[in-house]
């Protein structure tokens, strides 16, 4: 990951771009609220945030199943069209996704939920968004068990192909878990979107405008990888990554706000650890 250094003269564009990401918070918060219904208040009182990540680790496993993996890619053209247009040979990995659960999936689901309860103190998320960042944090590599492992693990750097292949996981997912019919709107599109940053920049290629419950996967998917140690890398402090992101977010990658809730969830961990 490269980033550029920090030069002051952008400090304005850096200001009126948090703004930006200031006002969109405050539309979602207001359309939230106008949004709600009786019932919704109902099914917050009722809302367990353990039995709900209990219940999408339970359905990821029940996802690892080849069958059903099959029946998802069987038909499906739009699968069938990526893995045609790069010429990769249709093979199930189930390897890729329990190796990266325990390392890489559930961290980034603890941290994504901390950065989404730091965030509470001023913006309202239904139980629908609650719901959709677990289930966004446990399935959003789901599109890697159709990456070959040659590739995905590779320890050498990757050329242009390969690197273009390893991005269609994210694509891949949407398309699978969409054929599923099991995963709502909000959830599919942070598994199509969270290699995608502010400026437009990122995988895949589209227009569609990212909502602050992608913003907080992809910071937090973004934390966990650094910190990983993994086949082309080592791991790295907690310190160094939040540096990282911090650039990120002077490049307008990342959202300032979601950034800042990120920082003080691990602020305060490393505190209750003292």
């Amino acid at each position: 990951m490269t980033v550029g250094r920090y030069d002051e003269s952008n400090n304005s564009q850096e200001i009126a771009a948090a703004n930006l990401q200031v006002n969109k918070l405050l539309n979602y918060h207001i359309k939230s609220s106008l949004d709600a219904k009786p019932f919704d208040f109902i099914k917050e009182h009722f809302f367990n945030e353990r039995v709900e990540k209990l219940l999408s680790k339970v359905q990821l496993y029940e996802f690892t199943d080849k069958k059903l993996i099959m029946s998802l890619i069987r038909g499906n053209k739009k699968v069938l069209n990526l893995l045609n247009k790069y010429d990769i040979e249709l093979e199930i990995n189930i390897k890729n996704l329990e190796s990266i659960t325990n390392v890489h999936l559930n961290p980034t689901l603890e941290i994504a939920y901390g950065i989404m309860e730091e965030l509470s103190s001023f913006i309202r998320f239904s139980v629908s968004d609650k719901k959709a960042v677990i289930r966004g944090a446990i399935f959003h590599d789901f599109g890697k068990v159709l990456i070959p492992d040659n590739v995905l693990n590779s320890k050498n750097k990757l050329n242009t192909n390969e690197r273009k292949i390893v991005e269609l996981h994210a694509q891949l997912g949407y398309e699978l878990l969409k054929a599923s019919k099991q995963f709502d709107e909000k959830t599919l599109n942070i598994i199509r979107n969270h290699h995608k940053f502010i400026d437009g920049s990122g995988y895949p290629e589209n227009k569609i405008e990212l909502d602050i419950l992608t913003h907080i996967i992809t910071a937090a998917d973004i934390y966990t990888a650094l910190r990983e140690k993994r086949s082309y890398k080592e791991s790295i402090s907690s310190e160094k990554a939040l540096e990282i992101m911090e650039n990120l977010v002077k490049s307008n990658k990342l959202s300032k706000i979601v950034y800042d809730a990120l920082k003080k969830l691990i602020e305060n961990k490393k505190a209750k650890q003292i």
